[in-house]
Formats: C-alpha cells, sequence, structure tokens
C-alpha cells in the first residue's frame, strides 16, 4: 500500500495533443516541477513540452518521458515518503527547473543554492502541507512568480510580479548552466513540517543514486505484484491485468508511519500507534478493491481499519462516500476472513451512521418510513441524472446492502 508515497500521479496531461504541462512530484500538495533545456529569457516561460508517446515508459516505481521542446529526458523514482527526479539536459546556460503550486496556491521560498521548500494552502493536506526538495548542484540563477492574474487556473507564471533573484513567492524557478547529457537530481519530501520532511530525506534519499532507489522500487513492487500470478489471455491482457492490479493499491493512502507524529482531526498532536492511513473511498472500492486488500494483505488491512476506527472517534461517524455506507463491508468482509480487530467497539459508529437522523445519511426519514426513497428528474434532465435529484433508486439499493451487511 503506497509502496512509493511520492511517485504515482503525473499531472499537466494532455495526451490527445502529446503535450505535457509539469510532472507532480507529490500527489497531496501538488508541487509541480517543469524543466526545461535550450535557450529560454530570463525569467524562463512556462509552456508546454510535446513528447513522443512511443518514448514514454511507465511501469511501478519507474516513469519516463523525453520533452522534445526542450531536449530534455525526465526519469522519476521513489521511496515510501520521498521521490528522486532526473533530468538529462542538453547543453544550455539556462536549463530551468520551475516549481508550481497550481491552483490551490502556497508558499515558496529559496533556500540557500540547492534547496526549495514551501507550504501548500486551499487544499487538504492530511499527511502534512510541508515540502522540502534539495538538488544536486547549486543553482547558477534564480528566481519566483505569482500565479498569472484573474481566476483562470491557467499554468503559466504570467507576466506580472516575476522576481528575478526573489526568494519567497508561490513558486519558484532555479536555472543551471548545463554540458550535453549533463544530469541534475532534485529529491523531494514532504511531512507535517519542513523538519519531518528534511528527515525523511535524510533517511530514505542519502545519496543520488538514480538507479540503485530505481531498482529497489521494482524490487518492492514485485514482491507485491508476484503474490498473484495469472495464466492464459493475449500478453495485453495480461499487461493490463497488472497495470490495473498496480493501481488498485494507490488507494487508501498511508498519512504516517508508526512512531511518527501527526495532526488528528481534533487538532490534538499524537505519535501514531500504528501505520496511519487517510479515508478509503468506500463506495465501489467496497465491492473490489477492500476485498482485494483483505486478501493480499491482511496486516495492512488491520491498520486502515483502525485508521477508519479512529477516524470515526474523532469525528463521531463513520466516513462515508456518494449514496452509501459502505465502511460495514471493509469490516464485515475481514470478520469473515479471520482478520482480528475490536468489531463490538467499531460495530456503534457503523450503527449510528445507519440510524442517528444527524448523521451522513441522506433522506434517512423517508428511508426509515417506506423501505425507499424517492426520485425526482431535475428540470433540464442533467448529466449524470442524480445531479440536483436524490439519487433514489441507487441510494435504496446501498442502504440496503449496507443494513443488510451490518445485520449480518
Amino acid at each position: 500500500m503506497d509502496k512509493t508515497n511520492c511517485f504515482n500521479n503525473l499531472s499537466g496531461v494532455d495526451d490527445r495533443l502529446h503535450r505535457r504541462r509539469g510532472l507532480d512530484l507529490w500527489r497531496q500538495c501538488g508541487a509541480d516541477d517543469h524543466a526545461g533545456g535550450g535557450h529560454w529569457s530570463a525569467p524562463p516561460a512556462y509552456s508546454q513540452a510535446a513528447y513522443d508517446k512511443k518514448r514514454e515508459i511507465a511501469s511501478p516505481g519507474y516513469y519516463s518521458v523525453f520533452l522534445d521542446s526542450f531536449r530534455t529526458q525526465v526519469e522519476l523514482t521513489g521511496t515510501r515518503w520521498a521521490s528522486l527526479m532526473q533530468f538529462t539536459f542538453p547543453q544550455s546556460d539556462r536549463a530551468n527547473v520551475l516549481m508550481n503550486l497550481l491552483g490551490h496556491g502556497g508558499s515558496i521560498e529559496v533556500v540557500g543554492d540547492h534547496v526549495v521548500r514551501g507550504m501548500s494552502k486551499g487544499r487538504e493536506a492530511i499527511d502534512g502541507a510541508y515540502f522540502v526538495a534539495e538538488f544536486s548542484r547549486p543553482f547558477t540563477d534564480l528566481g519566483t512568480f505569482r500565479k498569472a492574474p484573474g481566476e483562470a487556473k491557467g499554468w503559466g507564471i504570467g507576466d506580472k510580479q516575476v522576481v528575478r533573484g526573489g526568494r519567497t513567492m508561490e513558486g519558484s524557478y532555479v536555472t543551471f548552466r548545463t554540458g550535453a547529457g549533463e544530469k541534475i537530481f532534485v529529491k523531494m519530501a514532504h511531512g507535517t513540517s519542513h523538519e519531518q520532511a528534511a528527515q525523511r530525506l535524510r533517511d530514505e534519499l542519502p545519496g543520488w543514486n538514480f538507479a540503485r532507489v530505481r531498482d529497489q522500487a521494482r524490487a518492492e513492487w514485485s514482491r507485491l505484484l508476484d503474490r498473484v500470478q495469472v495464466t492464459g489471455g493475449t500478453e495485453k491482457q495480461r499487461m493490463l491485468f497488472y497495470s490495473t492490479l498496480f493501481q488498485s493499491f494507490a488507494s487508501p493512502r498511508l498519512i504516517v508511519a508508526k512512531g511518527e507524529k501527526f495532526t488528528d482531526m481534533t487538532g490534538k498532536v499524537r505519535t501514531a500507534t500504528h501505520d496511519r492511513y487517510g479515508p478509503v473511498p468506500f463506495w465501489d472500492t467496497g465491492r473490489n478493491q477492500i476485498v482485494l486488500l483483505e486478501l493480499m494483505e491482511p496486516d495492512v488491512v488491520r491498520d486502515i481499519m483502525q485508521s477508519e476506527y479512529e477516524l470515526a472517534q474523532e469525528k463521531g461517524y463513520m466516513n462515508t462516500s456518494f449514496h452509501g455506507d459502505n465502511a460495514v463491508l471493509l469490516y464485515l468482509g475481514a470478520w469473515k476472513r479471520g482478520i482480528p480487530f475490536d468489531y463490538a467497539g467499531v460495530y456503534d459508529y457503523l450503527r449510528r451512521n445507519a440510524i442517528d437522523p444527524k448523521g451522513p445519511r441522506d433522506y434517512l426519514a423517508e428511508y426509515d418510513r417506506n423501505g425507499w426513497i424517492a426520485d425526482i428528474v431535475p428540470a433540464g434532465n442533467p448529466s449524470p441524472p442524480y445531479a440536483g435529484g436524490k439519487a433514489g433508486a441507487a441510494t435504496t439499493l446501498e442502504y440496503a446492502w449496507d443494513d443488510h451487511a451490518l445485520a449480518d
């Protein structure tokens, strides 16, 4: 589960045009790296980069793409808490890396001549809003910028408030002088403080050996994915099977490891007594992904169950998603498979979700009275069809299924 916590998401991609706007090194806080070689004006422009899909490589623990527009190879790998990027630049006096917090905002600070750190704002960062990025060699130039003015999300740095030599703002660019084929590395970690992020870098990425980190990440994923062996079908079908199996481990996310400090939902700073995970997306995952995890990683599932139980104790109710109360499926499935847990304790919160008028179930009084929830079709027949409506049929089915599981 989350074997390479800072690696899995790539942002700013338009596959229809085969253009890339950035690479998301940090899934939660969205610190977005954008690299370019060639002779840019100073400060650099933040533009899309064309790339050839045939030269793109994506596999567990490794991603690579060649940015034709900038003649730059970009490679990513990662560890549990940190990520490592390798840029292979052409010869240039202005090889640039931009770091941008995108639309949700935040602050970035350039520290010394080889470190950039910052904090995300405007979106939930349950596993820490702070990040630290360390580069393998000193910058030859640097600067800061703000988002382009206006409400448009945009990806450009705009033409206002770009400060060459600036060290604190919402985004930053750093510049290197490179020879043909020269490599620049950047490693990044995040946490609940800059100190925790920096410590994670020291613990997991003490050096710059990209090949070693990539091979270790691949070996870690192989130990998990090789537990499932399939035969038959075509080569493409087997590839799709393992690709989707790999993606199934993207959620829920590890928030803090056992022994680390974190802030719970009540604002209290605590020390984790187990690996603590973020909320499970309980809708359709309760029918498939959660079952798969219970079969493949029962020890991890126990930590996930305890995390959800503690979240319920902190908030008063179990987490839900969309129309149902499908947390019950996690606990019932684990109970049926013999995974030990405090089921009596968690049952109180599952039942509270089902019967408390102040709880998370919409239209509970109507459901209790009729045994079903009526539906309406909003004016204009929007898509999806439940937008602005009650999703009565779907909600009735979900509640009935959840109640049956809870009674079981």
